[in-house]
């Protein structure tokens, strides 16, 4: 019980500074007060909408672990004091408009042309040598050959920007959670989770934040922000869900 409550401490001081990061955020409705007799046992508020049961098992276990951290004692129906009832939603996708993104792409582009001249010069003589009537004539020839290379580089830099809309999409989630009395029924406390996250790929931990965050108000009677940073809920077995 003491590790749940320095949890809401802690964030308490953390939403003071807004120096913490990353953090889970939603919205908590808080009625009634915590009663002294904590004994409990778990019923669904519609054992019919769940139709994974694995995934309501996942979830009854962090519900009964974060109500443990609070001193609670899950127990019978023939020995508990309160009925928990308890249940969890998954809202469909709705279209919430659409972002504008830009992407910029720099290019560059070398032209290279090269020209070469050669210049040549040539001298030489030859003789002439006379014996037996043979005549033989011999050339010589001397010459220098140069050649000049031009070379000329241009480069041309341009940016190209596209612009592009993505559609946006929220996926709504939340629990609720009433303690009534076993005897007569009546209502002692509810707590009820709203919130919504852009990532479908996060709700299944970002329930158990949810459930979380909701346990965080039980018996505060008011309504409000609730921030769980992620450092704290590491601490209590949770995995961050915007990852």
């Amino acid at each position: 019980m003491r590790k749940f409550y320095s949890l809401i401490l802690f964030s308490a001081i953390c939403m003071f500074f807004e120096s913490c990061e990353p953090y889970y955020y939603c919205i908590v409705n808080a009625y009634g007060e915590q009663p002294p007799k904590t004994t409990y046992y778990l019923v669904p508020i519609d054992s019919t909408m769940y139709a994974n049961p694995f995934q309501y098992r996942e979830y009854k276990n962090v519900l009964n672990t974060r109500l443990r951290e609070l001193g609670y004692v899950e127990t019978d129906s023939t020995n508990a004091a309160l009925v928990i009832y308890w249940g969890y939603y998954f809202g469909d996708r709705y279209f919430a408009g659409t972002s504008s993104s830009q992407l910029t792409n720099n290019y560059g582009i070398v032209n290279s042309n090269t020209t070469s001249t050669t210049n040549a010069s040539a001298y030489g003589h030859s003789t002439t040598n006379r014996y037996n009537n043979n005549t033989t004539t011999n050339a010589y020839a001397y010459g220098t050959a140069h050649t000049n290379t031009n070379t000329n580089v241009n480069t041309h830099n341009f940016s190209v920007t596209t612009s592009s809309e993505d559609a946006v999409y929220y996926y709504d989630l939340g629990c609720s959670i009433t303690a009534c009395d076993k005897g007569t029924n009546e209502p002692i406390w509810m707590v009820e989770t709203i919130d919504r996250t852009k990532q479908e790929e996060s709700l299944r931990e970002a329930m158990k934040w949810a459930i979380t965050a909701a346990c965080m108000r039980i018996g505060q009677n008011n309504s409000g922000e609730v921030k769980i940073y992620e450092y704290d809920g590491e601490r209590l077995g949770l995995k961050y869900p915007y990852r």
